[in-house]
């Protein structure tokens, strides 16, 4: 790493770490007046924990080594971070520590002009509903009107906007895949609108791992399905998780998903992984659902996916005003 790159990279960390911690004085207040320690759930959250800590600990040589090879430097260093910190210090409440928050695309500004957006597409009694935050993981509530997130009015944000550009409707959708998906949020919300959906999230192992806790102890163990090497099948109305591997990617039978989600991971993956997913014609979706940056020092390819595309037709591909820079959403349909 050259001394600019080191530079760049000190000060990203100082200024998300002051983030954080003003996020936190800012709203803690909020969370432990909704979100407080519920000795059941808690004991919940506890044993999905120990139980899938087994399950990462048991497949580490399936995992580790194939997950490597999708990921840029900055991902590597976080997922290094993020594997100490569940392996070591993981918590009921991981979702207001900074080794997870930095890893979000969020600022509570944005939420004023996304709640306003949101409210003019959902009645109220179901909006609440969409966007009330369970206790699992205690995210830092910024709203006091519908107890909710940053992280999850951002989410909604998305799928709302998508729904509205394209004419879709979600409560149709009936398979879905998501490439990166942070700690579970976006599934989360999609279960929330159809139950029934097939659901499918392929990441690095850490991530796969700390998606199947969260979203377990809300919905059940019963609703996950894990990919391993013995056991390599999607499963209708799951759950499917999936460990970045370029053989079970390559093999493993998707059937056509109707949605293919993307906020901002595959902009900030690497070439590799982008040349996979354009070989893979983005699983034959139906549609595409991205949020992309432009190149940077730290994301050298993020531009690169505007180009692998040639099988869909641009429905929709506006910068996002509220974000600033060149961060953009980009609506297709399969052509």
């Amino acid at each position: 790493m050259n001394s600019r790159n080191l530079l760049m990279k000190i000060n990203l960390n100082i200024r998300n770490r002051l983030k954080n911690y003003f996020y936190n004085l800012k709203y803690g207040a909020l969370t432990k007046l909704f979100i407080y320690n519920d000795k059941r759930e808690g004991e919940i959250f506890y044993h999905n924990y120990l139980f899938y800590k087994q399950k990462y600990l048991g497949q580490k040589d399936f995992l580790e080594e194939p997950g490597q090879l999708f990921l840029l430097p900055a991902w590597a260093d976080y997922n290094k971070k993020i594997k100490k910190y569940f392996l070591n210090d993981f918590s009921m409440n991981f979702l207001s520590q900074p080794v997870i928050t930095e890893t979000m695309f969020i600022k509570p500004k944005w939420q004023k002009r996304q709640l306003k957006y949101l409210e003019t597409k959902y009645p109220t009694a179901e909006l609440k509903k969409l966007l009330l935050e369970d206790k699992f993981g205690q995210p830092i509530i910024s709203s006091y009107r519908y107890r909710t997130s940053a992280n999850t009015i951002h989410h909604l944000n998305h799928l709302a906007l998508f729904a509205d550009k394209t004419k879709g409707i979600l409560k149709n959708v009936k398979n879905v895949i998501e490439w990166g998906g942070g700690y579970g949020n976006m599934a989360k919300i999609f279960l929330r609108i159809n139950s029934n959906v097939t659901y499918t999230i392929i990441d690095s192992p850490i991530f796969i791992f700390i998606q199947a806790i969260y979203l377990s102890s809300i919905f059940g163990r019963e609703k996950i399905n894990i990919i391993t090497k013995s056991k390599q099948e999607i499963k209708n109305n799951l759950i499917n998780l999936i460990p970045l591997n370029p053989e079970t990617i390559k093999n493993i039978d998707f059937g056509q998903p109707d949605i293919f989600i993307s906020t901002w991971a595959l902009s900030e993956s690497n070439e590799f992984s982008q040349n996979i997913i354009e070989q893979l014609n983005y699983f034959n979706s139906k549609h595409l659902l991205i949020a992309h940056q432009s190149t940077s020092p730290t994301m050298p390819f993020a531009d690169n996916i505007i180009n692998k595309i040639s099988k869909y037709e641009k429905l929709y591909h506006e910068k996002i005003p509220y974000i600033g820079g060149a961060n953009s959403y980009l609506f297709a349909k399969k052509i």
